[in-house]
């Protein structure tokens, strides 16, 4: 997978339903595995990364359009876009791929069409109103008996079944495998 495009993979859901947990104990598999894995949050209600009485706040909110943090092992920055969403998100996958990442974790972005999601679900009767609103869902992700045994036409896997879901998506990734 190194020298190609970094492979993007999402997991969506309703908050709290295990996104973050499971993708934390993906990131520990892969990257034990010899990959580098990039993380990607999608915020909709808008996030704080800074706070007041540091520099870097006081350069944003004196009107600065991009504020980059830099130390000896670590960058972060934070700017303002105006152009649409699916803009910056190509742009931000294509600056994840110049790091050499080879697997990207996206949590959310239900909507983007780019890349394959695994959707949780929780209850059969709530999963099938959650899903129409995903986009390229190709596998669910579930916590009951019930709701894994009602999918037919999607491969379903038990929410801690990390040796499971990894193996579903190295097979995504490279079908030879």
């Amino acid at each position: 997978m190194k020298g190609s495009f970094v492979t993007v993979f999402g997991f969506v859901g309703r908050s709290g339903c295990g996104k973050t947990t499971l993708i934390c104990k993906l990131i520990r598999y892969f990257s034990s595995n010899g990959l580098r894995v990039g993380a990607f949050k999608h915020a909709h209600k808008g996030f704080q990364l800074d706070y007041p009485g540091k520099d870097s706040y006081s350069l944003k909110e004196a009107g600065a359009s991009a504020v980059c943090l830099l130390s000896g092992n670590q960058s972060a920055m934070i700017f303002d876009y105006g152009c649409p969403q699916e803009m910056i998100f190509q742009q931000l996958v294509k600056f994840l791929n110049t790091l050499g990442c080879d697997i990207l974790f996206i949590e959310g972005l239900k909507k983007e069409s780019h890349f394959p999601k695994l959707c949780f679900v929780e209850r059969v009767e709530e999963s099938e109103l959650s899903l129409k609103e995903v986009v390229s869902c190709v596998g669910l992700i579930t916590q009951t008996k019930e709701s894994k045994d009602f999918w037919e036409n999607k491969p379903v896997f038990f929410r801690d079944d990390v040796s499971a879901i990894s193996s579903f998506i190295l097979h995504w990734i490279n079908p030879s495998l």
